[in-house]
């Protein structure tokens, strides 16, 4: 538990700082809104955001929700949200449990804590699947079933969390239904469906049903929301992308081609990575290591067949909860050879390399683990919480419409992320038409000579954004005025700079801004 703890807190400092620079496009404010009408009792969804014709699971958004009860700010709510992502940490150390090796645990935590691309997953919405953590979470259960003498209580236990495990990774993405085949698989081989005598597996524990009764409230839900879109794909030959068989199948392959670039910035390099993947055959001859391999095998395999029947070509960021049962099982291997007395040579040589594997781990990690996290200050949520701070002061607790009008250039933040942040911090917001207006646009050059009156202030965000702020009680000639500006017959290209206007109220318009200028030089400074 210490060492999980431990993992847990060395993620938080990378998880934390990646959240500051979240991409919030309005399919990820969706998700959040959900998630705060869960923490808050005030909804409970039965089905995630849509993608095409399929929907997301909501059984994610559930456990993530006591992690974001009363979050005051959006600020805030990412930061929570963030202690979630970071989870994925102390699961990779149950691999020192399921080898009967503690400090092993650690240092893969650490490695894990450490990995640029595991902390994204607290950054880069809406694309942080939470698959990622529960196929860790299903991969090490495998290899805690192989562990011996396990009694039946604890291995149907096992067996049935095992389930929920793959359950909740098929609901963690509309594409990820190869993970239930993939578990189902594993428990009919490997498992135990009920103790001995049918008794109850412990007092001190969960009953061998509860995991049984919470796989169905995953499932059911999940399943009805999507059997529409899996009906449709099977009758029509329809997917998201409209890809052939064949293409899709091909994309998926050029999409694995992009994993070693993300691979370079795991902890010690793509070296290492590289070195554990001889441990897969060390882990094929291992008993105790098959159940592992068995499952990620068919989780691998199963997943790329999804994609190519579904017509969709997986991206990296699809492919990446593959690749850790990968390496996770190329390093068990090689920890099951070392620790074997009995089947090969010079025992106790291995014996002590094992011994000192986890050390070597940690040396690599130590690297990553030291690096400077960006300053948070000019991060883009920090900026935009200091805009939501001063909409929230020019308010003064009245009623209000809200209109806001971004580029982009700096980060891809939608206005209903503005919208979410003032809602959290208490704002009155209105969709009465004769209510007063509050108005953000960015401060562009296309826009320097327009008077729109109301004009409050010019604010510098810490991010490098200059916003004008206005604040006018006839917001219909406001809009009027700022419209006509716009372009909106003016065909896109690359000169243009795009304003994104949302907010809410009676005078947001859909449509998007057009204006005669490039984007400014502001860029959002990625994590290093």
């Amino acid at each position: 538990m210490l060492i999980a703890l431990f993992a847990w807190l060395a993620a938080l400092r990378f998880h934390l700082g990646a959240a500051f620079s979240a991409d919030l496009p309005p399919d990820a404010v969706h998700g959040l809104e959900r998630l705060v009408s869960i923490a808050g009792l005030s909804d409970l969804p039965w089905r995630g955001n849509p993608v095409g014709a399929a929907f997301f699971g909501v059984a994610d958004d559930y456990l993530m929700a006591p992690f974001v009860v009363l979050a005051g700010s959006l600020e805030g709510l990412l930061s929570r949200a963030a202690l979630f992502h970071a989870l994925v940490a102390p699961i990779a150390t149950l691999i020192g449990l399921a080898l009967g090796r503690p400090l092993l645990g650690l240092a893969w935590g650490l490695m894990f804590a450490a990995f640029p691309d595991l902390a994204a997953l607290s950054r880069d919405y809406p694309v942080n699947y939470r698959t990622t953590h529960w196929a860790l979470l299903a991969w090490v259960l495998t290899l805690l079933m192989s562990r011996r003498g396990l009694g039946s209580g604890q291995r149907a236990r096992l067996t049935w969390t095992l389930l929920l495990a793959g359950a909740l990774m098929m609901a963690s993405h509309p594409l990820a239904a190869a993970a239930l085949p993939a578990v189902m698989v594993v428990a009919v081989m490997y498992g135990t469906w009920r103790p001995e005598g049918g008794a109850v597996v412990s007092r001190a524990w969960i009953p061998w049903w509860l995991p049984v009764v919470l796989t169905a409230l995953v499932c059911v839900p999940y399943a009805l929301s999507n059997y529409p879109a899996v009906l449709d794909l099977l009758l029509h030959d329809r997917g998201d992308q409209g890809m052939s068989l064949g293409a899709a199948w091909r994309g998926s392959l050029a999409g694995i081609k992009a994993v070693p670039d993300e691979l370079a910035d795991f902890p010690g390099g793509l070296g290492v990575a590289v070195s554990l993947l001889p441990g897969l055959l060390l882990l094929a001859l291992s008993k105790r290591g098959r159940p592992a391999l068995v499952f990620t095998l068919l989780w691998t395999l199963g997943s790329l067949a999804t994609f190519a029947l579904a017509g969709y070509s997986a991206s990296p960021w699809h492919l990446f909860p593959l690749v850790l049962p990968v390496l996770g099982s190329g390093l068990a291997g090689w920890v099951l050879f070392l620790d074997d007395e009995g089947r090969w040579p010079l025992p106790r040589v291995r014996h002590r390399l094992a011994g000192a594997l986890p050390i070597v781990l940690i040396a690599l990690a130590l690297p990553s683990l030291l690096r400077a996290n960006p300053p948070r200050e000019g991060a883009p949520v920090r900026a935009y919480a200091t805009l939501a701070g001063q909409i929230v002061e020019t308010a003064d607790g009245r009623p209000f419409q809200y209109f806001e009008a971004l580029s982009r250039c700096a980060v891809d933040w939608s206005a209903s992320a503005t919208v979410l942040d003032l809602s959290l911090r208490g704002a009155h917001l209105s969709e009465n038409a004769q209510a007063p207006l509050i108005a953000v646009v960015e401060d562009v050059e296309a826009l320097a000579g327009v008077e729109l009156p109301g004009e409050r202030a010019r604010l510098e965000l810490s991010n490098g954004m200059v916003v004008r702020l206005f604040f006018t009680d006839d917001a219909a000639s406001w809009t009027s005025n700022f419209w006509a500006e716009c372009g909106l017959d003016r065909e896109a290209n690359s000169l243009d700079v795009m304003l994104e206007p949302g907010g809410r109220g009676a005078v947001v318009q859909g449509g998007t801004c057009m204006l005669p200028m490039p984007c400014p030089s502001y860029r959002r400074e990625e994590l290093p």
